[in-house]
């Protein structure tokens, strides 16, 4: 979903020559980007609105922060970090979420209504980096996916977040 169209469509009507999709790559790696949802046991799935989005430290190779929240209504009722220590961040790689000593990615979350927090002392997901890069200003852009998988109530809950893109 993240990754920039460089081709152009042309489609012939009669005698003229259309074209369209120039503007695909803007789209498409817009820093926007948010898509999740939260599952708790077999009730229908919740949409995340996280609204609030940003690349709050990175550091190569030593430190990256990600947090998510809600912009109406701030707090720790209402937010996901994902926060990794010492090591290598790499675009097409997948990393263990958890809170065990084999978890390279740490995660908080809370959804007001639903999940009032955690982490709790057994969490376990993935986060996989689609794209991680820094251009010549220092501007970050970091998209990917990840999923996170606890126990609230007695209930199995998974946050699942299909596409994200952030920023710094």
């Amino acid at each position: 979903m993240f990754e920039t169209v460089t081709g152009v469509v042309q489609v012939v009507k009669g005698e003229e020559l259309m074209s369209f999709g120039s503007d695909m790559g803007k789209f498409l790696t817009s820093s926007e980007a948010f898509e999740a949802q939260l599952l708790i046991g077999d009730r229908e799935p919740v949409a995340i609105p996280f609204d609030k989005r940003e690349l709050e430290s990175y550091i190569k190779d030593y430190q990256l922060i990600i947090r998510m929240g809600i912009e109406d209504a701030p707090g720790s009722k209402n937010e996901l970090t994902l926060e990794a220590g010492q090591g290598p961040l790499k675009s097409g790689m997948t990393y263990v979420i958890g809170s065990g000593p084999q978890a390279f990615i740490k995660a908080s979350f809370a959804l007001k209504g639903y999940i009032e927090y955690f982490p709790s002392d057994d969490y376990s997901g993935s986060l996989t980096i689609k794209q991680l890069s820094t251009d010549s200003n220092g501007k970050t852009i970091l998209s990917g996916l990840f999923s996170i998988y606890f126990k609230s109530n007695d209930e199995d809950v998974k946050v699942n977040c299909s596409a994200f893109q952030v920023s710094n």
